[in-house]
């Protein structure tokens, strides 16, 4: 134990509320105050029709401050580590939420998430670009539009120094196909992603999480230097070694959503004796720290049957840490604090006063363009850097379009093979556009988690990242590898061989084709789990198939269910590319030598309208139809994904 409180004592002098001093007078300086937050859900164990929901409560009147300095939050899981940083962060939907927040004795400003950093625990970067152009990409978006390319580059080559990250500064990140830079630096441009803007206040949420002892404390010892050039440094903590123990300037610890010590590191040995909790020579204090709280670890000089708690029972030892703290000198230098910030906030709501207006703090830093600009160059990157998707799609559509040109080469108009060749040329051909777009699920998954921390983070607005998908992603994946399919495949079966009508077959793929593959962006936006997307995929894909006209004569179905045909992309586009190619096609019989107006027949038949010139088109703006709904639905999803955490 002397071992340990000689280590300690030489930052002894290093009090809590002295932390910030050396910083007091820097401009990017803040102090957090929080009073009496509590922080809920509403949690359903079932149905909604067999159980309502119930509220669960994640943190419970919890009060404290934070200064510029290393603030750490420690406590089991569960405790409510991360939703105290969510809270005061912003993340946390304000409906669950009651209490009072204050940056420098104000209410949070509304870009708060410009002024402040946040790294989540996942590593959220790209793993196509590299660290550089991981950064170069954040200041292109949190640094404000006057800030000049040249000014942002060497704001960027200052933190890969800061960071250690110059040597690995041209490497890519790299994703689960392709190697890239460590553990360790993954997590540092993760950091540095949030240290363009220099934020006043920096949340982590166990930044250490994944790394090994030796990484884990480089990190740390890199945040302690940031934090001594005025940062609010808050982050949560699992069981961390010594030495980036003695990194902390001041140390929370949690549990159950309540608060069992807030004060100075250096100071909560002191405070554990004195219950009765000695913390053995060369035990670490923090592992310590979490044995108590566990109710693993006994005080030595406490009598249980006095203070009135059974020290096997761990809500009890809970209870009794937690109303020990509210009555300890502690908690009242910390009440200390907190109370003339909250009487002067108090007094001027009295006076009428209102908060200083946002109107030269914008919610974003740069403009919807600047950002379409930016998030559209880094999803092109991404997906030339891609090459086994896109390169694997161009080359399946070309040697598909060879087979099915190949098993219908040339196909005659004739009585006898003629519609029902041509039926299923259109019927296989508009299978695979629809089917062909499974693979579109992924086109939000794999880069949710990057989407909501940026969205939340204030990066981009929802509508620049959705713009983006769908035009340097969307879009070309569907029409460069139709522009390769569609005349391979229509010249070799031999359809009309008129300009315009191939003009109406490539415009029909295309828009089935975006039809499908808009379904699969909406339903990746709703649905988290890949496996699960893929069967409501599937399952909405066989359901327009069945009622697309060829498996069932959907003009003989009754009215019940006839309705499910006007459902059903596979439909107009069967209906399209069967009026542009059979419209007055005669079939003929060259034994008899005797022609039939087959085409006109078959469409009667199957109910498709094809009289008027506008009945093609109609099938078309449906599709248009399709295509328009789902983005819409997806943009919702997102504008919802990317709104809390």
């Amino acid at each position: 134990m002397s071992e340990q409180d000689g280590l300690l004592s030489s930052r002894a002098n290093a009090s809590y509320s002295a932390t910030a001093s050396p910083h007091s007078g820097a401009a990017e300086a803040a102090t957090v105050t929080f009073n009496s937050v509590r922080y809920s859900l509403l949690i359903r164990r079932g149905p909604p029709c067999c159980f309502p929901p119930e509220r669960k409560e994640i943190l419970l009147g919890v009060s404290g401050v934070f200064q510029p300095g290393m603030n750490a939050v420690l406590g089991p899981t569960g405790s409510g580590k991360s939703s105290l940083l969510d809270v005061i962060a912003g993340r946390k939907n304000p409906q669950n939420l009651t209490g009072t927040i204050l940056i420098n004795g104000e209410p949070p400003p509304k870009n708060f998430k410009c002024v402040s950093g946040y790294v989540v625990q996942e590593d959220v970067v790209m793993g196509t670009l590299t660290v550089r152009e991981n950064l170069l990409f954040s200041a292109a978006l949190r640094l404000p539009a006057s800030v000049s390319r040249y000014d942002r580059g060497r704001r960027v080559a200052e933190l890969l120094d800061q960071l250690g990250l110059t040597g690995v500064a041209d490497s890519r990140i790299g994703t689960q196909l392709t190697r890239g830079v460590s553990g360790g630096e993954r997590r540092r441009t993760s950091i540095g992603m949030e240290l363009i803007a220099s934020p006043k206040v920096l949340f982590l949420d166990e930044p250490t999480t994944g790394l090994d002892a030796s990484t884990a404390n480089s990190v740390m010892r890199i945040l302690r230097n940031i934090s001594r050039r005025g940062t609010t440094i808050i982050f949560s903590i699992h069981q961390p070694r010594y030495e980036i123990f003695k990194t902390f300037d001041s140390l929370t610890l949690l549990s159950k959503g309540q608060i069992v010590y807030h004060g100075d590191s250096v100071t909560s040995l002191d405070y554990f004796q004195r219950l009765g909790y000695v913390c053995e020579m060369h035990n670490n204090p923090l592992d310590f720290y979490m044995d108590i709280l566990s109710g693993d670890a006994r005080p030595t000089e406490v009598d249980s049957a006095a203070v009135k708690v059974n020290f096997d029972h761990q809500d009890s030892v809970q209870g009794w840490l937690v109303a020990t703290y509210q009555g300890s000198e502690v908690w009242r230098d910390v009440n200390a604090r907190i109370a003339p910030v909250l009487e002067a906030f108090s007094n001027r709501q009295m006076r009428g006063y209102r908060p200083q207006s946002t109107a030269n703090n914008p919610t974003y830093q740069t403009s919807f363009f600047r950002q379409l600009a930016v998030v559209s160059q880094r999803a092109t990157k991404n997906l030339l850097r891609n090459p086994q998707t896109s390169i694997a799609q161009l080359v399946l559509n070309v040697l598909f379009s060879v087979l099915v040109g190949l098993i219908y080469l040339q196909i005659p108009a004739d009585t006898i093979s003629g519609v029902q060749n041509r039926v299923g040329v259109f019927f296989f051909t508009t299978m695979n556009m629809v089917f062909g777009n499974m693979g579109a699920l992924e086109l939000f998954l794999h880069e949710r988690t990057i989407f909501v921390h940026e969205s939340v983070s204030g990066y981009y607005r929802v509508s620049v990242y959705f713009l983006a998908k769908v035009f340097c992603d969307l879009i070309p994946m569907r029409l460069v590898p139709l522009m390769l399919y569609s005349p391979i495949s229509y010249f070799m079966i031999g359809l009309n061989p008129r300009l315009d009508k191939f003009f109406v077959y490539f415009l029909n793929l295309l828009l089935v084709s975006m039809a499908g593959s808009s379904l699969a962006f909406f339903l990746s936006a709703t649905v988290s789990v890949f496996a699960i997307a893929t069967i409501f995929l599937a399952l909405s894909f066989v359901f327009m198939m069945v009622f697309a006209g060829l498996l069932v004569n959907v003009s003989t179905m009754g009215e019940w269910l006839s309705w499910a045909k006007y459902l059903s992309i596979f439909r107009y586009s069967m209906n399209a590319l069967s009026i542009n190619e059979m419209k007055d096609l005669q079939f003929c019989n060259e034994t008899a030598n005797i022609c039939f107006d087959l085409g006109n027949k078959y469409l009667s038949d199957q109910g498709i309208p094809y009289e008027n010139e506008i009945d093609l088109w109609i099938n078309e703006i449906a599709l248009g139809g399709f295509i328009f709904g789902f983005l819409v639905l997806a943009y919702v999803q997102l504008r919802r994904s990317g709104k809390f955490r």
